[in-house]
């Protein structure tokens, strides 16, 4: 296990028995290990509170990122994941969704707790935002930086490689060790093949270009799909395998789908 991982989807948003079907079968046995993220971004209680995900985690072998709100009080919310450490892999916060940078005091808390305890701290970024959600501004990977130098022991995941801002996040990857970035949620599903066909060509090219100028941070790559079951325009699967494997050298695809993942969370 510890030389072959297999395929790692760290980004997904499976909550249901159903939207975890959906899954395998688009998955086909083609992925190993999959990471369930809970969303809460709204003012009220989460719609998957934390141990209900953790039970439902827990009895289909998933792995769990639990997701901190801006909006609530921050040292609470960290005794709860204490409580629960054991049963997540990660943190999520969502900057962009809510109105504060990465560099905020706000997460200054959730990032010594993600340092303490050895999680990767997960950051919604780029324009992969919820209509109506704050400005654009708090979500650039740029103000990722600054983080990254302050806790530099603090494992980050830029969510959706930063899209579209795709060197700016590459950039960021290879100037901080401590930085890395999935390839999930770029890929919506759409109308036609020939549309789909055309999205996927582009995010090949843009992951191209950005590799091309930094080809150290094939290390840094994490394989996820942002899936969210087929009621969601979040469900592709196949997509992203095509986008590694048209990006990628097969020495670097193993790294990709799997290794750098695993070497992360596990």
């Amino acid at each position: 296990m510890e030389n072959t991982p297999g395929t790692v989807d760290v980004h997904t948003h499976i909550y249901t028995e159903q939207a975890y079907q959906e899954y395998l079968e688009k998955a086909a046995g083609r992925v190993d290990e999959i990471v369930v993220i809970q969303y809460w971004v709204n003012n009220g209680p989460p719609r998957y509170p934390l141990e209900q995900l953790i039970t439902f985690t827990g009895e289909r072998d998933l792995k769990l990122i639990a997701g901190v709100n801006a909006h609530f009080d921050i040292p609470e919310q960290l005794a709860l994941l204490e409580r629960f450490k054991d049963h997540i892999v990660g943190v999520k916060m969502y900057p962009g969704y809510q109105p504060f940078y990465p560099h905020d005091a706000v997460v200054h808390g959730v990032a010594e707790f993600c340092q303490e305890f050895r999680k990767p701290l997960m950051l919604h970024s780029g324009a992969l935002s919820a209509r109506g959600a704050p400005l654009l501004k708090y979500a650039l990977p740029i103000h990722v930086d600054e983080l990254a130098v302050r806790y530099p022991e603090c494992k980050i995941i830029i969510a959706h490689f930063g899209f579209p801002y795709f060197l700016e996040t590459a950039t960021i990857l290879s100037k901080n060790d401590n930085v890395y970035a999935d390839i999930s949620g770029t890929i919506d599903h759409m109308p036609t093949v020939e549309t789909q066909r055309r999205i996927v060509d582009h995010y090949i090219a843009d992951l191209k270009r950005a590799a091309a100028y930094y080809p150290d941070i094939t290390k840094k790559i994490l394989f996820g799909t942002d899936f969210s079951g087929n009621h969601s325009h979040l469900d592709e699967v196949t997509a992203y395998f095509d986008v590694v494997n048209a990006v990628f050298e097969p020495s670097e695809r193993l790294d990709v789908l799997g290794q750098n993942a695993f070497n992360l969370l596990f």
